[in-house]
């Protein structure tokens, strides 16, 4: 019984569930570029600077147009985090807290140093 026991997903069954991740990961960080703006804000400060209906577009946050927060880039290093929990799972050293807390101090790193 390893890794590859149990039913096999065909190629449809992988397209699919490949497109429902890159459909959940985009939406969270349209989310988050949408709320960003209005971070710690509340509904009537919200209202009073945007109008009745709150952020309807993309708005300048954090110097930019459709920025991103550390919850999109935490989100993403957790994907990245499982995707090498499930590589090492298929090698027999499957410890997913592991992977996950590398891939959160890469996102640290990220936070401090400067890189490309």
């Amino acid at each position: 019984m390893g890794a590859t026991a149990g039913p096999v997903w065909g190629r449809a069954e992988q397209q699919d569930f490949r497109s429902r991740v890159r459909g959940t990961l985009l939406g969270v960080a349209v989310g988050d570029a949408l709320a960003a703006p209005v971070d710690g804000m509340g509904i009537e400060e919200i209202r009073e600077t945007y109008g009745p209906e709150g952020v309807v577009d993309l708005v300048p946050a954090y110097g930019r147009r459709g920025a991103v927060t550390h919850l999109t880039q935490l989100t993403l290093f957790s994907v990245d985090g499982l995707i090498r929990a499930q590589v090492r799972r298929d090698t027999g050293a499957w410890h997913p807290p592991t992977d996950l807390h590398r891939a959160y101090l890469r996102w640290a790193a990220t936070q401090r140093d400067w890189g490309p």
